[in-house]
């Protein structure tokens, strides 16, 4: 399982995506992955990561964890204000101890 910390998050309208920015903290993270985003202990929202892109900016060299989001799915994101967090990422597979 890997672990992303997100500093913060945006819509990318033009494309239907909408984006997790920051980096791994832990592992590794693909396109094909799972991005499991915890609301409260029983309500955890997961996306399957299309693609992984590099952003350049002001903060540095980061990662964009893009998913698709067609507009009600992206409304939903835009409301979640998703920033200073770490998430888990994995392939959706059972890991064994």
């Amino acid at each position: 399982m890997a672990k992303f910390h997100v500093r913060g998050s945006f819509e990318l309208p033009g494309k239907q995506l909408f984006v997790l920015a920051g980096y791994v903290v832990e592992g590794e993270v693909s396109a094909g992955m799972l991005v499991h985003v915890p609301f409260n202990p029983r309500f955890v929202v997961t996306e399957c990561i299309r693609s992984v892109e590099r952003l350049t900016g002001d903060r540095g060299v980061e990662l964009a964890l893009c998913f698709e989001a067609d507009e009600e799915l992206a409304e939903f994101w835009r409301g979640t204000n998703i920033g200073d967090e770490i998430l888990e990422v994995n392939t959706g597979v059972q890991e064994t101890a």
